[in-house]
């Protein structure tokens, strides 16, 4: 934690201890949506200190900003996170419109690959870990980290690939251990865990290709013009070397046939969905909660956050009447 002015007042009291300690551990024990609001109660504990000690005007001003400012962004950011996973309907994969959509199935492995794994944690198709080395001090963050590999979500009507990219995974399943001087801490996901999702799908394959029946023919043609050779062997009817309008109409309607062939065949392929992080911002969603606990979990942070900026506010309005 950096020298900051607090640190340098009231290096010794057991209330900035507790806060050295919690801000110092947080940041590698939570997950994304977690340690956001982990920050903000830690600020909240942070500017709560400034105020009880009746620090100068200034201090003091700085202080209730800073709680208001992130009681707002708090309140908005779980209220949207809650509003999302009541508002979007659930989807089916094999018929999901593309865009943002909510899906609910199991986590699968790629057919053929094995499961993933953090040194002697669980197998599992994603996980994130963080080390801490215990020292005299205290614990003391090493390093932390995610898994990038993709992975299958399966909801019976089809199957999707997760990139886990921006995603913000909230899982139950925990397990720490003890190597030496060193904790690990491990979230995972293992094979076959249900899990609720909000992404961005997309399909590529299948009847969702974007094909141009016009311009594929038009490159054809000039693929065809570029070996005249060939072309007037095919189409020069009367032998005379040149490709009259007449044989040119008969290029064009078997280029177009066999563009049509080409067309049909890449739609009778595989359709591949993924589902990513929103181009938009919106939030990107992984748990293996039930989506009403996970829902519950968004709107009791956003009373809680609404509750400290209403008080803040009533505070700073009330030391400005007296």
């Amino acid at each position: 934690m950096p020298d900051t002015f607090l640190h340098r007042a009231w290096p010794q009291h057991p209330s900035f201890l507790l806060l050295h300690r919690v801000l110092d551990i947080l940041p590698w024990r939570f997950s994304r949506t977690e340690l956001i609001q982990a920050i903000l109660s830690a600020t909240y504990l942070a500017a709560g200190v400034v105020l009880f000690y009746r620090a100068s005007t200034l201090l003091r001003g700085t202080g209730l900003l800073v709680i208001i400012l992130g009681a707002a962004v708090g309140w908005l950011a779980a209220s949207r996170r809650y509003h999302l996973i009541v508002d979007t309907p659930t989807s089916r994969i094999a018929s999901a419109a593309q865009g943002y959509v909510e899906l609910q199935g199991r986590c699968q492995l790629h057919p053929g690959s094995l499961a993933l794994g953090f040194r002697s944690g669980p197998p599992c198709v994603w996980y994130r870990y963080s080390v801490q080395r215990m020292g005299e001090s205290g614990p003391r963050p090493i390093g932390r980290g995610q898994s990038e590999e993709t992975f299958l979500l399966d909801d019976g009507s089809g199957q999707c690939i997760v990139d886990p990219n921006r995603i913000e995974v909230t899982t139950s399943l925990r397990r720490s251990w003890q190597e030496g001087d060193y904790h690990v801490s491990l979230e995972y996901l293992r094979p076959g865990e249900p899990v609720y999702a909000l992404g961005y799908l997309t399909t590529t394959g299948g009847t969702h290709l974007d094909l141009d029946k016009r311009a594929d023919t038009s490159a054809l043609l000039a693929a065809w013009k570029r070996d005249a050779d060939t072309l007037h062997a095919r189409f020069d009817a009367n032998g005379d070397g040149e490709i009259d309008l007449h044989e040119w109409q008969r290029a064009r309607a078997a280029a177009e046939q066999e563009v049509a062939s080409q067309h049909l065949e890449l739609r009778l392929g595989s359709t591949i969905h993924v589902l990513g992080a929103p181009p938009d911002g919106r939030p990107f969603l992984l748990s293996n909660r039930a989506p009403k606990q996970l829902a519950r979990r968004f709107r009791y942070w956003s009373w809680f956050h609404a509750t400290v900026l209403g008080v803040t506010l009533t505070y700073s309005l009330l030391a400005i009447a007296g």
